[in-house]
């Protein structure tokens, strides 16, 4: 998850970033920017148990088009995503500053092979992203079991850290949902600080959609040079 920002300063640093605790994280602005950011992206999951050669989609409730009428079939999640409590993270664009395509993808592919040895170990993981009109990072959504959920928490927040992460999402079914209809299944998508400040923390209630052909970066793959 990420943002870019404005060009370096002194010694190669971003001139809004401050030190703190060998971290570096910017001031208010910057975290309320990614903030909004990453409540209102989409997210795409790609082979999900249950449905492998398949992306999944999600958007916030609140990405609605304005003319949207409930579908007379609703788009339901697999059984791994209801009974599961899932944690999103990704290597891209460390703190939220942009990383050219080579380094984001050598950044996902050490991540990968550290969850070989993540403990708690996931249930099951796959490949995913996160995407708006203007941003897109690549990285793996891991499923565990609601008895292992506080654990993975944590241990999912370290191996963002290492990363210099920002934050990571966390998701769990909303069994009981305000002011929706009954008949689709809904998540509740949460922004959990990793190497950012909590201020970045946000709930967002998700549904299962339809791939939005208009956003150019929904697409499952994507040439490297298309990359924002």
């Amino acid at each position: 998850m990420a943002a870019s920002g404005p060009p370096e300063g002194a010694a190669g640093k971003p001139p809004y970033w401050v030190d703190d605790e060998e971290l570096m994280f910017p001031p208010g602005r910057k975290v309320e920017m990614l903030k909004q950011l990453w409540a209102g992206a989409y997210d795409g999951w790609t082979d999900v148990t249950e449905m492998p050669h398949v992306t999944l989609y999600l958007r916030p409730i609140s990405s609605r088009p304005p003319k949207w009428e409930p579908l007379e079939w609703p788009l339901l999640f697999p059984r791994t995503v209801t009974q599961t409590r899932l944690f999103a993270l990704t290597g891209f664009n460390p703190m939220g500053e942009k990383a050219d395509i080579e380094a984001n993808k050598a950044a996902n592919a050490r991540m990968e092979k550290d969850l070989e040895t993540l403990d708690p170990k996931p249930r099951t993981w796959w490949k995913a992203f996160g995407f708006a009109e203007d941003w897109r990072e690549d990285g793996f959504v891991l499923a565990y079991t609601p008895e292992e959920a506080e654990a993975a928490r944590a241990a999912v927040v370290e191996l963002a850290k290492k990363y210099k992460q920002g934050a990571i999402y966390a998701y769990e079914p909303l069994l009981e949902p305000p002011r929706v209809e009954r008949s689709k299944e809904l998540l509740l998508r949460r922004t959990i600080a990793a190497a950012m400040p909590d201020t970045v923390e946000e709930n967002v209630v998700m549904e299962r959609c339809g791939r939005p052909d208009t956003m150019r970066f929904s697409k499952p793959i994507i040439p490297d040079e298309e990359y924002p």
